[in-house]
């Protein structure tokens, strides 16, 4: 299976951002790649990005000094990433058993997908 690297930006959502990491390792394992930025959050996100990574070899994270916005941030997580397929992710969402093998079989016949809800 092609490793993803998730995407996930964070501006003082300390309270959300263990649940997205939480429901990556437990439904996809360790396999992918997590980039977590934090967008200059005053509120602990920083100090638990950093208790994550020092748990998890494959996670990247990476803080700005001060708010710059998601555009920004989403822009030097991509840059960040070791993979060439990325997904992004916000930090309240949780991510479902086999979403990446889901997402993997329709890369296979498009370029770029994109979830919904129906």
């Amino acid at each position: 299976m092609k490793s993803i690297s998730f995407i996930i930006t964070n501006y003082n959502t300390k309270k959300y951002t263990k649940f997205v990491y939480n429901s990556i390792r437990k439904n996809l394992g360790y396999i992918h790649e997590i980039v977590m930025l934090d967008d200059g959050s005053n509120d602990g996100t920083w100090e638990l990005l950093q208790e994550l990574k020092s748990k998890d070899a494959n996670m990247i994270i990476h803080q700005n000094q001060q708010n710059t916005g998601i555009a920004y941030s989403y822009n030097k997580m991509v840059e960040l990433a070791s993979n060439e397929i990325v997904c992004m992710l916000h930090s309240d969402m949780y991510v479902p058993p086999k979403f990446d093998e889901i997402m993997l079989k329709y890369m296979e016949e498009y370029d770029f997908i994109t979830p919904l809800r129906v």
